[in-house]
């Protein structure tokens, strides 16, 4: 699995915080780890989307499985516009 793609997701799902977890510690450190897992999953499985609309879809069902499906609906993300940041970030390396 390519470490470096991982790194670049994680970086956009952090920017995005779809869950809100972006928790800052006493010290002035934010947990900016905290995605690497969806992160790890979304490269693990976007070769199943063949556009960005289908990623969104994958990146949802990723986010249902790692949270509760209620907390993915109450979210307040965009996630059409993290599911076209990622896919161009895919793509990038593909190309």
């Amino acid at each position: 699995m390519d470490k470096t793609l991982q790194d670049k997701i994680s970086v956009i799902l952090f920017k995005h915080d779809p869950m809100s977890i972006d928790v800052w510690d006493d010290k002035g450190v934010h947990n900016s780890d905290e995605y690497d897992p969806e992160a790890k999953m979304i490269l693990k499985e976007y070769h199943i989307a063949k556009n960005s609309d289908e990623l969104e879809l994958v990146i949802i069902q990723i986010f249902i499985a790692m949270f509760k499906d209620w907390m993915v609906e109450k979210s307040k993300a965009d996630w059409k516009e993290i599911a076209e940041e990622i896919w161009k970030v895919l793509h990038e390396v593909k190309d």
